[in-house]
């Protein structure tokens, strides 16, 4: 299967369609850009309200090939609120005035030659132009990347155009990065309700977030603490474009210990007491041994990732993501 459509490539995909539209308090219309294999565009028709979905995407072969992703994808081109568009990304932006609720996008890797005018600061000034009052952007951040200095002046750069922006993590070092001009805020009890809609419940239980604790769980920081954690690094521009020239940076990855040590509990943006407040720093256990679980995998410690995997299994038995890396883990070790 493409690692894209393997659970752990789905969780922060689909991330980057459910987190805006649930943080979103009415979200009508969205416009994703760059389409891949359609999963974060299929997690937002999941979405009842949404009624205008703009799927923008350089390339034509991208549409013709989402046929062979269903029904991971759910389909999004035969669904009637959307529309697929043959066009950039920022030259679609620069030539229609229509703003949109919610704006997410996951461009190629930011080393790619060209790629940077998706993560300069005149295209978030653009994109930020183009949200409705209230409207979410969401912006994949890869932090795993080998030199660290990369995904900070990514996060610093949105920042830099964006008051409010935070910082989320659903599984591996695939930073999922939320921007709007309103300050956050997390209401559960509202995500409790529309996560009642059993496509959207579907979609979400599939990549194991059962519950609105669970997707909470996956914050890291906003604001203040994310200014922190990003540090004091320059902001990337069309006539500075400094993540092009990767190679001038040193050769140090981001670790988990770095991203925890900023880490602020979600219960700060709350918009309401939570019904359970043990629901909430239980999640976060499972989170952080995900977290774990992934960084001790990839640096080839079998036994230390075991162990973490099935802490994590007895915090939250029958957990479809959980049960997929226990999966993962037996096939690898025969």
């Amino acid at each position: 299967m493409n690692q894209s459509h393997a659970p752990p490539g789905r969780r922060y995909m689909a991330t980057l369609g459910h987190l805006p539209a649930l943080l979103h308090p009415d979200p009508r219309s969205a416009l994703v850009a760059c389409i891949g294999t359609g999963t974060t565009i299929g997690s937002l028709t999941v979405h009842p309200s949404l009624r205008t979905i703009k799927a923008v995407d350089l390339s034509q072969a991208v549409f013709d090939f989402a046929p062979f992703f269903e029904p991971l994808n759910h389909r999004f081109q035969r669904q009637p609120q959307v529309e697929a568009v043959v066009a950039d990304a920022r030259h679609y932006l620069l030539t229609r005035d229509r703003k949109f609720d919610i704006i997410t996008f996951e461009p190629p890797p930011p080393q790619d030659a060209g790629i940077v005018n998706l993560y300069s600061r005149e295209f978030y000034q653009l994109a930020k132009g183009r949200l409705a009052p209230g409207g979410v952007l969401a912006q994949w951040v890869p932090l795993d990347l080998s030199r660290q200095a990369l995904p900070r002046m990514m996060i610093r750069t949105l920042m830099a155009e964006f008051p409010h922006v935070s910082l989320w993590i659903p599984n591996r070092m695939e930073g999922v990065v939320i921007a709007s001009t309103e300050p956050l805020r997390v209401d559960l009890a509202g995500w409790r309700q529309r996560m009642s809609a059993p496509e959207l419940r579907t979609d979400l239980e599939a990549i194991g977030f059962r519950s609105p604790e669970d997707l909470a769980a996956i914050f890291v920081a906003a604001d203040g603490a994310l200014a922190h954690l990003v540090g004091d690094v320059p902001i990337v521009t069309d006539d500075r474009p400094r993540i092009e020239y990767f190679n001038r940076y040193p050769s140090v990855r981001m670790t988990y210990d770095q991203v925890t040590q900023d880490r602020e509990p979600v219960e700060k943006y709350l918009a309401s007491a939570p019904v359970d407040p043990a629901a909430l720093p239980a999640a976060r256990e499972v989170v952080v041994l995900i977290w774990k679980e992934h960084e001790a995998f990839a640096a080839g410690r079998r036994e230390e990732a075991g162990v973490l995997l099935q802490q994590a299994l007895t915090r939250d038995p029958g957990n479809p993501y959980l049960l997929y890396l226990q999966a993962a883990q037996k096939w690898h070790d025969e």
